[in-house]
């Protein structure tokens, strides 16, 4: 496998942009959600209201999955190392 270069980011500067983009959307959705929670909405801004909070409920889900994502790939990394030490100290 080629090294990763400028125009190939890594798996994980591109799960950090992910992240990064995920966590600032999942903040302007609740700030604007909380900012007419406590107003009374016209049938329009109800609709749009109820669609930023199924966005936002999309958004978090997204996120989530790719912090269990990150979780899998960390594990895998682990056991990677793991398996390497058993061959050496296997071989020693």
């Amino acid at each position: 496998m080629a090294p990763p270069t400028s125009e190939q980011p890594t798996p994980s500067t591109e799960r950090e942009e992910i992240e990064t983009l995920l966590v600032e959307t999942i903040r302007s959705l609740h700030t604007r959600i909380q900012a007419e929670a406590d107003t009374t909405l016209d049938a329009d801004a109800e609709r749009l209201q109820l669609e930023r909070i199924r966005t936002l409920a999309h958004v978090t889900s997204q996120y989530r999955l790719l912090a269990r994502d990150a979780d899998v790939d960390e594990m895998d990394a682990e056991l990677d190392l793991l398996a390497d030490v058993i061959e050496w100290q296997e071989g020693s």
